[in-house]
């Protein structure tokens, strides 16, 4: 008989060889994972030959920086890096959507949200660790008082030029969140940061970054960006509609809305093999306020649309019918109308940035669950989250409403 041997089993851990299985993954979806290569080599030869403690990884918006990021963790725990922590902006939104992926990557230990590891029974001093903190100053100060001073820890810094550059430095003092980090890298901490607009690491010497050593993240082949978007030459090879350099009335983000629904009915019906949902994001304004008037405009009209006594509803109907006989030549437009008309009820408005609770909204506003999606929101928006099925956005900024450079960069991918 087979006698039970302890020796056996006393050293289950996790296989070294987590980079490749990520690697395997995504390849097994279709993936180029040429770019994600380049970025983990350089990123680990500045820590293996360079003895480098902080430096940049710098990609363009949306080109698949957290697969990259997940990579890179699996890598540094292959390695045998044992405890990273991830920052990502004070958003619930964005920390629900990167913690899920990594989660369900298979990565070993699992990523776990700070308040997970908060109760004392929970220990940190010994095993592996991949933590996600938002970069808030409660919760940053509540998982320094967790972990303490861990040897060499890794901080992973996404969107690093957003709330951890030092606001103050030119007066001698530092920033709250500036400070907190610098806390939990303590004196042999490794700083690695992730960002599409890296200018201000650099002017503002975030960490003490070499930029000699900044880690290039190429964009896969089939990545669409500022050249796409913003061509030098020649028209653009999506539907753009410009708007007055002025004024916000309510007749622009509805005609938004009107093509949004035709765009949806003919890929549904035309181009889909299985109907999909897809997402317009009205992306006007940081303004809580803003936000609720963005709301009551498209819920008055998609209201208006489900009511045929409605005073508007004629008009509405017929500028949706004008907007799909004039683009949509191969369509028939009355067809095309009565499937909005019959669907428009399979709606849904979600606001992000606001004081909605995400945890009622779920991933709908990430990866839409009705078949017309409207997302409503401003900063957050700008800073990470990706939206799947995106098709379209209205999208509009006066005088009113100034923004930085890095923050224009980064929502003109949006589209």
């Amino acid at each position: 008989m087979t006698k039970f041997d302890i020796s056996k089993f006393n050293d289950t851990t996790p296989s070294s060889k987590q980079y490749e299985r990520q690697l395997d993954r995504l390849r097994s979806l279709g993936r180029n994972v040429e770019c994600i290569e380049i970025a983990v080599r350089g990123a680990l030869d500045n820590l293996r030959n360079q003895s480098s403690r902080s430096f940049v990884i710098y990609g363009e918006p949306q080109s698949g920086k957290t697969e990259m990021m997940i990579c890179l963790t699996a890598k540094l725990l292959d390695d045998g890096h044992r405890f990273i922590v991830h920052l990502l902006n004070d958003s619930v939104d964005l920390l629900g959507q990167n913690l899920g992926r990594f989660k369900t990557s298979g990565l070993a230990p699992a990523a776990r949200n700070f308040s997970e590891i908060l109760d004392p029974s929970v220990p940190v001093k010994t095993g592996n660790h991949v933590v996600f903190c938002k970069k808030n100053g409660s919760d940053l100060r509540k998982l320094r008082d967790k972990i303490g001073q861990v040897d060499k820890i890794i901080i992973i810094d996404d969107e690093a030029d957003y709330a951890s550059p030092n606001g103050q430095i030119n007066s001698g003092a530092k920033t709250v969140i500036n400070e907190l980090i610098e806390n939990l890298l303590g004196s042999n901490g490794i700083y690695i940061g992730v960002t599409a607009t890296p200018a201000r690491l650099d002017l503002n010497n975030t960490f003490k970054n070499d930029s000699h050593l900044w880690v290039d993240f190429p964009p896969h082949p089939a990545y669409t960006g500022q050249d796409v978007f913003f061509p030098l030459e020649g028209a653009p090879s999506y539907s753009l509609q410009l708007l007055p350099n002025s004024g916000d009335e309510p007749k622009y983000p509805r005609s938004a809305l009107f093509r949004f629904l035709a765009n949806v009915a003919y890929l549904n019906n035309y181009v889909n093999e299985a109907e999909e949902n897809y997402s317009l994001l009205v992306h006007t304004s940081g303004n809580k306020t803003d936000h609720k008037s963005d709301w009551s405009v498209m819920n008055a009209a998609l209201n208006d649309l489900q009511n045929p006594s409605s005073p508007k509803y004629e008009k509405y109907v017929h500028e949706i019918w004008e907007n799909i006989n004039e683009r949509y030549k191969d369509a028939d437009a009355d067809e095309l109308t009565k499937y909005i008309l019959r669907n428009i009820s399979r709606n849904s408005i979600l606001v992000i940035n606001s004081e909605r609770d995400f945890s009622l909204r779920g991933a709908a506003a990430t990866n839409p669950s009705s078949l017309f999606t409207i997302i409503i929101g401003g900063n957050i928006v700008s800073r990470g989250v990706t939206l799947e099925n995106l098709l379209s956005m209205f999208f509009t900024r006066d005088v009113k409403h100034k923004i930085q450079q890095d923050t224009y960069i980064q929502r003109a991918h949006v589209w």
